[in-house]
């Protein structure tokens, strides 16, 4: 009994003080935490996903065309200064597309004073459907759009693309000691499957890395580089470019 009595003593003040606070806490204002849960949240702006990949998936070689991107020549007698060196941004076998009238690109590793020329010649053929004359080009990536020359490329044929530096153009046509550097594209009709696993809607980057992932490679390309390649300033399309150029053995290009 002693023992109930001193627990009585000693719980009843706790539970007035208890009930004492609670009453305090219904007619005092609203704490600061109250007051941030009641605001409304602030509007965030979704970011691009850090982990996007674009990923190129080469098709079935065809074993009776080029496999090889290829090269001749070299810097003797062309540049006296610090190599000079023109990468196509191509794989080192024939790349496919979809677009008929497709844009090609290369990079040169600094500015020259020679004569850049570009060539497209359809495999087998004797005449060459473009010639284009660069003059002192810069460093930088450079293309020709064959849409704006006016050339479209038939299904299922191979063309062979090249740029050379050469040091007479009244000739155009390389001779010993010019760089030469090919590449080859084949235009191809296909039922492309464009659907994602929730079917939602592709932006370029997304639409870049389907396409890769289906053994195309310049449409890709062209998503990725943009209108003008040298001014891109987006830093995931800068490191997506990085990435699939990478992946054809063409690194430090940006």
């Amino acid at each position: 009994m002693k023992t109930h009595h001193a627990l009585y003593r000693y719980s009843l003040p706790l539970l007035l003080i208890h009930l004492s606070s609670l009453h305090a806490a219904e007619n005092s204002p609203a704490t600061d935490t109250a007051i941030k849960l009641t605001q409304p949240l602030a509007e965030v702006t979704p970011r691009k996903s850090p982990f996007m990949q674009i990923v190129y998936i080469p098709p079935s070689l065809d074993k009776r065309r080029p496999s090889m991107r290829t090269s001749a020549g070299g810097t003797r007698n062309i540049e006296k200064a610090e190599a000079l060196h023109v990468s196509l941004l191509s794989p080192n076998h024939v790349a496919r597309t979809l677009d008929a009238q497709p844009v090609l690109y290369w990079h040169l590793s600094r500015d020259s004073e020679q004569t850049m020329l570009f060539t497209l010649i359809e495999i087998d053929a004797i005449k060459p459907l473009v010639e284009t004359l660069i003059e002192s080009p810069q460093q930088g990536f450079h293309s020709v759009d064959l849409g704006q020359q006016n050339i479209t490329l038939h299904s299922g044929k191979t063309y062979e693309w090249s740029v050379s530096l050469i040091k007479d153009k009244s000739t155009l046509y390389p001779t010993s000691g010019d760089i030469v550097e090919k590449a080859f594209v084949q235009r191809i009709e296909a039922d492309v499957d464009h659907s994602t696993p929730h079917n939602s809607p592709l932006n370029d980057m997304q639409q870049a890395s389907h396409y890769a992932q289906q053994g195309f490679w310049y449409d890709p390309l062209a998503m990725v580089m943009g209108q003008n390649p040298n001014a891109v300033t987006d830093e995931q399309q800068l490191r997506l470019r990085a990435e699939l150029l990478r992946q054809i053995g063409l690194s430090d290009l940006n």
